[in-house]
């Protein structure tokens, strides 16, 4: 059993990304809840690379890109195993 929304969108949030994915989704801004089932159904990939599909160029961004992947991959991970 995967991690349930609200989890993954308050996980989001903590990290600071969820307007930032909501915004690209094509929510009218970052308070904008209407993309949230969409963003409910991806995976750790697809939620980073979504983030910093556009902000390619920078320096940092293949750090930023692996450090947000092992942060939300290690949460999902962890609570897959405690449902079990």
């Amino acid at each position: 059993m995967s991690i349930t929304g609200s989890k993954k969108i308050e996980l989001l949030r903590e990290l600071r990304i969820l307007g930032d994915i909501r915004e690209r989704l094509g929510a009218n801004n970052e308070k904008d809840e209407s993309r949230d089932a969409t963003i409910e159904s991806m995976d750790a990939r697809e939620l980073v690379a979504t983030k910093y599909g556009w902000e390619l160029g920078d320096n940092s961004w293949g750090y930023n890109i692996i450090d947000l992947y092992l942060e939300i991959s290690k949460e999902l991970d962890e609570e897959n195993k405690n449902e079990r």
